[in-house]
């Protein structure tokens, strides 16, 4: 599942919820979070109802789209009961090789988007056989220029989300 969403939408929000929700339904899952972006307040969570105690926030940052594959390819690996696994946010991370470019060089061109799409080609057979639902958190971005969509935003790390997410959130403010 993909939400999408501008700035200040509530993405973080409905994704706390589905942690509450999930928590409440098997409350011997397993529910992780992985916070790229440090969106979500653990004593915010725990005002609401979420029993913050019983989510796995895990040991390591994930600040790229290798980390991310490492850390899901544990996760699935290890699966045996109902699991969900909440990234926030995609467009967050960095790959490895952006990292260590230095700031000043060019960047066109660059890797993402290929990872992104090796990513979800390794990961999907691997969260099939598990009982792991992944869900992720990506912003859209205003699509400008000649070849601009008609929806005037786009999402970055390329095809790849929208090709393998099975359900898609938009959210938005009102301005």
């Amino acid at each position: 599942c993909n939400i999408i969403g501008d700035s200040s939408s509530g993405k973080t929000l409905l994704a706390t919820e589905a942690l509450a929700n999930f928590l409440l339904k098997y409350p011997k899952g397993k529910a992780r979070f992985r916070d790229s972006e440090e969106a979500f307040i653990p004593s915010y969570a725990a005002a609401l109802g979420v029993p913050v105690e019983k989510i796995d926030f895990g040991s390591n940052p994930i600040l790229t789209v290798e980390d991310l594959f490492d850390d899901l390819e544990q996760v699935t690996k290890k699966a045996r009961g109902p699991e969900i696994y909440i990234l926030d946010s995609l467009d967050a991370l960095s790959d490895r090789a952006e990292l260590a470019r230095g700031f000043d060089e060019p960047t066109f061109g660059g890797n993402k988007s290929k990872q992104m799409s090796q990513l979800f080609r390794r990961i999907m057979g691997m969260i099939e056989r598990s009982s792991v639902t992944l869900m992720f958190i990506s912003q859209v971005r205003a699509d400008i220029g000649p070849f601009a969509s008609a929806r005037g935003t786009k999402q970055s790390g390329g095809w790849a989300v929208r090709f393998y997410r099975s359900q898609a959130l938009y959210l938005t403010t009102k301005n």
